[in-house]
């Protein structure tokens, strides 16, 4: 009777598995970016943030709103949704972050008034979003 070698079998096995890992080693960047919607951040010195499931907001340069890449109309349908998102939350109530990213032409005033509209609705984690600046900098 033939012996049956298994490492025959189990070689290309493991080697396609180790392709597929590399695979997702290499698209995994572009897996965990949560904002399809482009927004020129201004760059600042930070530390850098877990990744979590979040609310985010983004102001354009054009003056369109988005909420979690859909576009909004007003202001106040954005902290409806806002509200309704984080009192959905049944574990902890309003300690969703909520991430604020508008791009570095907008008019910051705006920026402070809809973070301050998102404070006022309740959110306890609010954050405004920036890119990272290069030590020369």
């Amino acid at each position: 009777m033939k012996e049956i070698d298994i490492g025959e079998k189990l070689f290309p096995m493991a080697g396609v598995a180790l392709l597929v890992l590399v695979i997702l080693i290499a698209a995994a960047p572009h897996l965990m970016t949560k904002s399809a919607v482009k927004a020129d951040l201004p760059k600042a010195r930070v530390i850098e943030a877990d990744l979590e499931d979040n609310i985010s907001i983004t102001l354009k340069s054009d003056g369109n709103l988005y909420f979690n890449n859909t576009k909004i109309e007003d202001e106040d349908s954005l902290i409806k949704l806002v509200k309704e998102i984080e009192e959905s939350d049944t574990e902890m109530p309003y300690y969703k972050l909520v991430v604020i990213r508008a791009d570095k032409e907008i008019d910051w005033g705006k920026v402070l008034e809809i973070f301050d509209r998102v404070k006022k609705c309740g959110c306890k984690r609010v954050a405004l979003a920036v890119v990272k600046r290069k030590e020369n900098e």
